[in-house]
């Protein structure tokens, strides 16, 4: 019973840790993912990304928000995401970044700009 009591406490310390350190733990993931793609990978921080975006999403001009508690993953919770896929060899470079919202981002998946339109519609395929 320790040690189950022992887990669910490392379990809750490291929710907090992600919590508190949301720009490592998305670093982390991206660079992980850029080093399996084996694409050029470049250090930056989210909230950089934001900012320079106006936390605006770049497809539909919605402000989002980059909140972790209460109701936090509604539709208007910044992505980052990628303009050229990474599966499309598109690098982890702030350049190759943008924010978008929820929404337009998991409408997206990993197509590119000139194949989808406004509306999230597939338009041209390359």
């Amino acid at each position: 019973i320790k040690m189950k009591l022992w887990k669910l406490l490392i379990e809750e310390k490291k929710k907090e840790w992600k919590i508190k350190n949301k720009d490592k733990v998305y670093l982390y993931r991206i660079k992980r993912r850029s080093i399996e793609n084996n694409v050029q990978f470049t250090t930056f921080q989210r909230t950089e990304l934001l900012k320079r975006d106006n936390w605006d999403c770049q497809l539909c001009g919605v402000r989002v928000h980059d909140r972790s508690t209460g109701d936090w993953n509604d539709e208007l919770k910044a992505h980052i995401d990628h303009i050229i896929p990474i599966s499309r060899g598109g690098d982890s470079t702030p350049e190759n970044l943008r924010v978008l919202c929820r929404t337009c981002n998991l409408s997206k998946s990993d197509k590119t700009d000139l194949e989808i339109n406004k509306d999230g519609q597939i338009t041209l395929s390359l």
